[in-house]
């Protein structure tokens, strides 16, 4: 395997020195003016200002969403731009560029050296002459043929303008990402500000960002962005632009935007689709931009207004500088809306789940693998599981609970104890197939209450939901229905595979659980709506007592709502504890799904409806009625057709033995016994021929006592209780056994 691997490596430098020969022997003829007037793209001075960006973004109903990139843009003179701004430029991109006459030939020759010294290339040499032509002239394609034409077009370009304006040309066309072209508009974009007034900070910011205007953007990598414009400031000072004292106050001053975009119906979706075709044709941002394609969206453009109206409203958020997330997907995982007001990117960060994860990773793998029906009891209590002790909101424990309720109120204990019985392994699994990503340090109990290493994020979050309304079937989020070039021709259709990630009992059984959220859980804020909805709430804290992550996802049989609200910045602003999952959010998702269809989720056909003794119940067993149980203890539940009861209650089938006990220490005997409540006492007492009924019993369940009152003194006694089914009292009886006092 080395062998092999050195004879790759070997050929790999090879290939690499030979082509590199060639380049250098190219570079030579260009430099001497050999292919001088033989460029096949001509000069035009025109377009140094203007570039077509004719893409289109269409909602789902075809109509063109209004988007940002436009080079409608503001332009700005030379003598009005900075000079520290000038100089950020011309120190990163081309510390040359006053030199050199379009190419930097010492540049492109130390950049090959470096290339293959590192065996890759990781060094570029265009000059911001060439950056000019290849954005205003040329396509982004990897020829020699289109390299060639930047070469002569750039050196061609130094005989016509001089380098201030090639400069002002150059800053007032260059890309700086989120559809932002020109100094002038990315100032107003990212400071609020005329290009004339940034200072050095902000200079070097802008300088930073051009070279991945994602990767270093200042509102969605705002940490990226910092540590690149370091980079620009460090060569500054290198380039003696600025002194030691200047950068090193630079350097520690901390970045601040004050970004005038607005909340839009176009930006926060936009952004999305944008990142989603840049995936899809392997092209950056500003190449989707400038190809004059259009794309087909799912977007329901009524309903993203609906969410722009709420993001607009300051009483929908705990504080001012909450972050807010809200997502809309249909049943197939089609995003119709999308909402991210934060200074972070949304598409990229992790947050704490909370108990939103619950479902996804407990309760569904432990219905799949017919560990659990919804009405299984389990015993919520304190616990430890090898020195992990969780706890409940408030310390509070409420014994025996089904998994409907243990679930539907968010319960910890319930949810621990379920993933201990499955097992950790078994139940990522499932919530892999859910769409769930999980780390190597993801291995505790912890994440049964939603505690993870590094978090989920959001969209995949609320798509890890979908399957719960569609019978299982899980399919990537996607906001891309087709993209289509400028010449008619289709480049992709959104065909994403689907898998059957759960069984559909499964998904309805979590469903019909969820549903009891929204009736008496901690969705019931949504309890109004009077539509069939399922909803689960999520609440992530600090250890401070302050909350990080609120969460609600709610969905119909056709629309499912995620909101998020949480803190992405400097914990001094986290949510305030009372800011929870069961109100902001679930508020939020409430007001979405005011006014939406009244669609019912249907039962498939592998889930039945069985009747339950529930007199059982409170004895945490579940046991099948008979013919003989009164309507009155029946309760009906689902089951999935796998993991149905087998047993059926014998309450009223037969009554058990039961004994009594007196208590004689007084004239007032004391009858006790352990009563049933669906079952009828009479107690009696007997003297000589006389047998006298004392009191009935009914509705009683556990201990109870009777005292007699009215017995004469110097008598013996006999006390017996007769049991019967109250529902029928000609059914079989019991004869408890007889107990002889005397009453002195």
């Amino acid at each position: 395997m080395k062998t092999r691997t050195k004879k790759f490596f070997k050929i790999s430098i090879i290939v690499t020195l030979i082509l590199s020969t060639i380049f250098l022997f190219l570079f030579t003829l260009l430099y001497f003016g050999v292919f001088s007037g033989l460029s096949s793209v001509k000069l035009d001075e025109n377009k140094l200002i203007n570039i077509n960006t004719s893409i289109n973004i269409y909602d789902e109903d075809g109509n063109i969403i209004p988007g940002d990139f436009t080079m409608d843009r503001p332009l700005v003179k030379i003598e009005e731009i900075p000079q520290h701004v000038i100089d950020a430029f011309v120190s990163i991109e081309d510390k040359d560029f006053y030199k050199h006459k379009g190419v930097n030939y010492k540049r492109i020759i130390g950049a090959l050296i470096s290339n293959l010294k590192a065996g890759k290339i990781q060094q570029g040499a265009s000059t911001i002459t060439q950056q000019l032509i290849k954005n205003t002239h040329l396509t982004n394609e990897k020829t020699l043929s289109r390299k060639i034409n930047e070469f002569l077009l750039a050196q061609e370009l130094e005989k016509k303008l001089d380098k201030n304006e090639i400069m002002e040309n150059y800053l007032n066309i260059i890309y700086f990402g989120s559809g932002t072209f020109g100094i002038e508009q990315a100032s107003k974009k990212y400071f609020d500000k005329s290009a004339k007034d940034l200072n050095l900070i902000e200079g070097a910011t802008l300088a930073g960002i051009i070279k991945s205007p994602n990767t270093y953007s200042p509102i969605f990598n705002k940490e990226n962005c910092v540590q690149r414009r370091n980079i620009v400031l460090h060569e500054m000072y290198l380039d003696k632009k600025i002194n030691k004292e200047e950068y090193e106050k630079a350097i520690n001053t901390p970045l601040e935007t004050e970004s005038n975009t607005t909340v839009t119906a176009q930006n926060d979706y936009i952004a999305m689709v944008l990142k989603e075709a840049g995936k899809i044709l392997s092209k950056s941002e500003k190449d989707l931009v400038l190809s004059g394609c259009n794309i087909y969206t799912y977007m329901d453009s009524n309903l993203q207004q609906e969410a722009i109206n709420i993001a607009k409203t300051p009483e929908y958020l705990p504080t001012p500088q909450s972050d807010l997330c809200i997502s809309a997907l249909d049943n197939n995982g089609k995003v119709k809306a999308y909402i991210a007001k934060s200074i972070y990117d949304f598409s990229n960060i992790k947050r704490q789940p909370g108990s939103v994860l619950k479902p996804v990773l407990v309760y569904a793998p432990a219905l799949e693998y017919n560990i659990i029906s919804p009405i299984s009891p389990i015993l919520d209590e304190k616990c430890d599981f090898n020195g992990y002790s969780p706890k409940n909101y408030n310390n509070v424990y409420h014994g025996y609970v089904t998994a409907k309720e243990a679930l539907s109120n968010s319960y910890n204990i319930p949810a621990v104890k379920i993933l201990d019985i499955v097992g950790l392994q078994k139940s990522k699994y499932v919530a892999q197939k859910l769409g769930i990503k999980f780390d190597k340090n993801d291995s505790g109990y912890a994440l049964a209450l939603g505690s993870m290493n590094s978090g989920v994020n959001p969209i995949e979050m609320f798509g890890s939901y979908v399957p719960f309304m569609n019978g299982g079937k899980y399919t990537q989020p996607t906001f891309i229905k087709k993209i289509v070039d400028k010449n008619g021709n289709t480049l992709y259709i959104d065909n994403k595979l689907t898998s059957q990630a759960i069984n559909e009992d499964t998904a309805y059984l979590i469903t019909d659980m969820l549903k009891e959220t929204v009736k008496t859980g901690t969705a019931k804020k949504m309890s109004n709506l009077n539509i069939d909805i399922a909803s689960k709430t999520g609440t992530a804290g600090a250890q401070d007592g302050s909350n990080t992550d609120i969460w609600n996802i709610s969905y119909t049989p056709d629309l499912l709502i995620g909101v998020l609200v949480c803190n992405t910045g400097d914990k001094d602003n986290n949510l305030p504890k009372t800011a929870t999952g069961s109100n902001y959010p679930t508020i939020i998702a409430k007001k979405l799904f005011e006014g939406k269809s009244n669609k019912i989720f249907e039962k498939p056909s592998t889930v039945r409806t069985e009747k339950i003794d529930s007199t059982m119940l409170k004895y945490n067993k579940v046991l099948l009625a008979t013919p003989n149980t009164p309507e009155k203890y029946i309760q009906e539940h689902y089951f999935s057709i796998k993991n149905i009861p087998n047993e059926y209650s014998t309450n009223f089938t037969n009554i058990n033995n039961f004994n009594i006990d007196v208590d004689a220490t007084n004239d007032s005997p004391i009858i006790s016994f352990d009563a049933q409540n669906h079952i009828e006492y009479e107690v009696y007492r007997k003297s000589e021929d006389i047998i006298m009924l004392l009191d009935t019993i009914k509705g009683k369940n556990g201990k109870v006592e009777i005292i007699d009152k009215t017995p004469p003194k110097g008598n013996f006694y006999e006390y017996f209780v007769k049991a019967y089914f109250a529902e029928n009292k000609n059914s079989t009886t019991k004869l408890s056994n007889t107990v002889k006092i005397f009453i002195s």
